[in-house]
């Protein structure tokens, strides 16, 4: 599904106004606004994935998110709230993806930071 988001830099995706707000960043800032609109695309949606039944549900719901229930405004503010996407940060995300891979390939000798 995020796959999609990605390639195709949202365009697919989100509202093409939307879509242009996040591709006046990603030019200003560099990429790492796509993972945050990823981030707020879930963020956002949190309660209707939570009321998904199963992950057949989820992946639905993801490939068909409804374009026209999208608040530009609140979406962006998403993107760029200090409250909950600075427990992102690069240092965090590495261990994690170094833990998560490790669990996903145990046969590989990744040392955990």
């Amino acid at each position: 599904v995020t796959t999609n988001w990605f390639m195709c830099i949202f365009t697919t995706t989100l509202p093409i106004e939307l879509t242009l707000h996040i591709w006046d960043c990603m030019f200003y800032e560099g990429t790492k606004i796509l993972f945050r609109a990823g981030l707020a695309i879930l963020k956002n949606t949190e309660k209707q994935l939570l009321a998904c039944e199963s992950f057949e549900e989820v992946l639905y719901f993801l490939r068909n998110l409804p374009k026209y229930e999208i608040d530009i405004e609140r979406f962006m503010k998403t993107c760029f709230d200090s409250r909950w996407i600075s427990k992102f940060s690069k240092t965090r995300l590495a261990r994690l993806r170094t833990q998560h891979i490790q669990t996903l390939y145990p046969d590989l000798l990744v040392p955990v930071k």
